[in-house]
């Protein structure tokens, strides 16, 4: 359940002036049987002792394990204990109920804003769910810590409503018709809408009633143009709409000489283009060279359904490189035919909406636009959001925290097509800010996705494996709710019948799956 402001939260608790919370974390279980982490005020517990308990006689049942009454709670008849050094909340508590004066003990639950912006258009956002970014803002929206969002594409449009205030630092263009020559691009103009398109989708300001909310709205952008709107047409068409090799790396050079700076801060680097061919030599030294500097670089990963193209490909198929090419999803998270795969992806990448994703347009408005160019700035944006919240990460531990939290495809033939799964930015932010991912049991539970699954809508629904698992030998079994058989599958998608082939009835299913030696089970509901 959500808390919709800090004004309910009993901070009086504490006494003032104690500075930031120290926060431990706990698990519970759920109604569902699965785990649920969450945050409580470390060293501390909240107490009912027995009516009418004297202050002397509290103090001398607490002083027996050590622990304190660090003061009471006006009117309502509990207590905040202080626990001994070194107690886990859990322990604490769990001594405290042995004592015969205390009726009741519980740890004191911490709670965050709850974060959901004011945009008109958010709601039609898919996008932002699929990818938990209401999860994620929970715990940062890019202000935390200075970030900026370095978007290398065709240019910003400097006057649109919803990015022109985001724009920090003193964007470029680098003209691809001239050796990629660099000049002053400042309240930047756009050879044609995608780089305003891709922005708003990384940042676009949010809370200000216009268009869209941007996956990081706290974090900055900067606008490095490396195309010539002279030869590009508004939806960015002409056969000389292009960019080369010395206008990305001028732009890349450009950004990474500006980390850290007081305008800009911490940057992500975002390359929503890409070409058929092989990572040129120069351009992968100077990403390598921006990743050593502490920029984690976004690519997208093309739009043929064939190999990962240029410049994702720079990523190669060795992981840990702190370049994250991104392939697309759609609304129900299969993999877009357009989408480019590979060993790059496997090794270095994610997936992320990039179907039908509202964008805010040049001059106003919104539009709807498909690519993996934008499906990579959800990433950047979960980067800016990651390196917000915990500055010191680096390229390759953004990466990490990225692909260590996604949303597990477990097939893992979808490796090439999926790299680490459909990213979960709730979980990765919640773990950057931490220490913990939450929702452990995306990584050691079986479940259905969709779910609840609509036939009518999606042609399967696929039984998800723990991480580690999707490799093993398994068989499916499809139950009613009350233990008859359904169907024995060999793979891990059902598409809604029983053995004879006939649609089953609406209804809750239970599964289980065998993966070697071991049995998972889950549910879920069929809706016709």
């Amino acid at each position: 359940m959500r808390i919709l402001g800090l004004a309910a939260v009993l901070a009086v608790l504490l006494p003032a002036g104690v500075g930031a919370l120290t926060i431990e974390r706990m698990t519970r279980v759920m109604s569902s049987g699965l785990p649920q982490s969450y945050e409580v005020v470390a060293g501390q517990a909240l107490v009912k002792f027995s009516s009418g308990t004297p202050a002397a006689q509290k103090a001398a049942a607490l002083s027996g394990i050590g622990a304190s009454v660090a003061n009471e709670i006006g009117g309502m008849g509990w207590t905040a204990v202080a626990l001994p050094s070194g107690v886990s909340v859990a322990a604490g508590v769990a001594m405290l109920k042995t004592l015969p004066a205390i009726e009741a003990a519980e740890p004191e639950n911490v709670y965050r804003p709850t974060r959901t912006p004011s945009d008109p258009q958010v709601g039609g956002q898919y996008g932002l769910s699929r990818v938990h970014a209401f999860d994620a803002w929970d715990f940062d929206t890019g202000g935390t810590n200075l970030v900026t969002v370095a978007m290398v594409d065709t240019g910003i449009d400097g006057t649109q409503a919803d990015l022109q205030n985001k724009l920090a630092g003193v964007s470029q263009a680098f003209d691809p018709n001239n050796n990629g020559a660099q000049s002053v691009n400042n309240a930047p103009t756009a050879a044609c809408n995608h780089g305003t398109r891709t922005a708003s989708v990384a940042a676009a300001e949010a809370n200000n009633a216009i268009g869209i909310a941007g996956m990081a709205w706290g974090a900055k952008l900067i606008s490095l143009k490396v195309f010539n709107g002279a030869f590009c047409t508004a939806e960015c068409g002409g056969a000389g709409c292009v960019t080369t090799d010395q206008a990305i790396i001028n732009a890349v050079n450009y950004a990474r000489g500006e980390q850290n700076s007081v305008a800009l801060g911490k940057i992500v680097l975002n390359l929503s283009v890409g070409g058929a061919g092989a990572c040129g030599t120069l351009l992968k030294n100077a990403l390598n060279d921006a990743v050593t500097a502490g920029l984690p670089v976004v690519i997208s990963a093309g739009n043929d359904g064939g190999a990962v193209n240029a410049p994702a490909n720079c990523a190669t198929s060795s992981g840990g490189t702190g370049i994250i090419p991104v392939g697309a999803t759609d609304v129900n998270d299969n993999i877009a035919s357009f989408s480019s795969r590979g060993p790059e992806l496997l090794a270095n990448g994610v997936v992320a909406p990039g179907v039908n994703i509202l964008v805010d347009d040049v001059g106003g408005g919104i539009a709807s636009a498909s690519g993996t160019s934008f499906s990579a700035p959800f990433v950047s944006g979960a980067a800016a959001l990651i390196l917000s919240a915990k500055p010191a990460a680096t390229p390759s531990e953004v990466q990490s925290i990225i692909r260590r939290t996604t949303l597990n495809t477990g097939i893992s033939a979808l490796g090439l097509s999926s790299g680490g799964g459909v990213m979960n930015a709730g979980r990765a932010v919640r773990l950057a800010a931490t220490g913990s991912a939450g929702n452990d049991e995306f990584d050691t539970k079986a479940f259905a996705y969709p779910n609840p699954f609509k036939p009518s809508d999606t042609p399967s629904v696929t039984i998800n494996l723990p991480k580690g698992f999707e490799g093993a030998s398994r068989t499916l079994k499809i139950f009613t709710i009350g233990g008859q058989i359904v169907r024995t599958l060999s793979g891990l998608t059902w598409d809604g019948k029983n053995d004879g082939g006939r649609l089953v009835a609406s209804g809750t299913y239970i599964f289980s799956i065998t993966i070697g030696g071991t049995t998972k089970r889950g549910r879920l509901a069929l809706i016709r």
